[in-house]
């Protein structure tokens, strides 16, 4: 028997009062698209794909509140309810008999935790792929201990490790889905954006000597 194997890209949306500047964080998945109400004033905004809501009453803000919680729960209810009825049906193409599977669940940090349940990328135990807890070092979460214990599918299943998790994510009703080793670790973010954006704008454009590069290389590298 064939098999389709599926990747899911999943990040994050916030919801924005301008007023109390008080955001909420939720979850899309590509290419869904989930329908706003149509009676609610609400901006989209590419860059961080925020939502914001400029009205200054309490109703409004509650409606943001509501928004994100209900969006989130549509999505995990509605991914899951798809994906069991995808791995429990039989599929033909091309006349060969082909069985379902999701081979990856790629998340942003913030997506990551809200749809796992997991603790967020500032706190103790939150790494995803081992138990370490971790130590704060210039204000910044850190895992700099070489020797660890991994993380397995069965300890996220059975939650062994009970700082890592704050609840129960519906994504462990799909067959067949592993939460830790079909969800890797988010490279843009992490290496793109993250290590060399830093090296590259903070240190070596915009950092001190010795390590600040000097301007005709920078300007070698611009062209």
């Amino acid at each position: 028997m064939h098999c389709v194997t599926v990747n899911f890209q999943i990040g994050t949306f916030s919801v924005l009062d301008r007023v109390t500047s008080r955001s909420r964080q939720f979850v899309y998945d590509l290419p869904t698209i989930y329908e706003m109400p149509s009676n609610k004033p609400i901006n989209f905004k590419k860059d961080n794909i925020s939502i914001s809501n400029s009205s200054s009453s309490s109703d409004e803000e509650a409606f943001s509140n509501v928004l994100a919680n209900n969006l989130q729960k549509s999505f995990e209810k509605d991914f899951v309810i798809e994906a069991i009825g995808l791995y429990n049906k039989d599929i033909t193409i091309c006349g060969k008999k082909t069985r379902f599977e999701i081979q990856m669940l790629l998340f942003d940090a913030v997506a990551k935790a809200s749809v796992l349940q997991i603790k967020g990328h500032s706190g103790y135990s939150s790494c995803s792929k081992c138990t370490a807890e971790g130590e704060y070092l210039n204000g910044r979460m850190c895992f700099p201990d070489i020797t660890f214990i991994e993380r397995t599918d069965n300890d996220f299943k059975n939650q062994t490790n009970e700082n890592h998790h704050v609840g129960q994510t519906i994504l462990t009703r799909i067959p067949g889905l592993n939460l830790v080793s079909n969800v890797p670790l988010d490279y843009l973010h992490l290496i793109l954006l993250g290590v060399m954006k830093k090296l590259l704008v903070g240190t070596w454009i915009f950092g001190k000597p010795p390590h600040k590069l000097p301007s005709r290389i920078i300007d070698e590298m611009s062209t």
